[in-house]
C-alpha cells in the first residue's frame, strides 16, 4: 500500500519499526497529501 501512495511523491520516513509503532511510514503522495500509515499491535 505504501508503494502505491508514494508513487510520484516523497518518502518522509521509511516503512519500518519505530519505538512508537512496529510498522509505520510517513509519505507525501503525488498530489502533496501527507500520509502517516501505521499498523496497530495485535490484541
Amino acid at each position: 500500500m505504501v508503494e502505491a501512495l508514494v508513487d510520484g511523491g516523497e518518502v518522509l520516513m521509511e516503512l519500518g519499526s519505530y519505538p512508537f509503532s512496529a510498522r509505520y511510514a510517513w509519505i507525501t503522495d503525488r498530489f502533496g497529501v501527507s500520509w502517516q500509515v501505521g499498523v496497530a499491535a495485535a490484541a
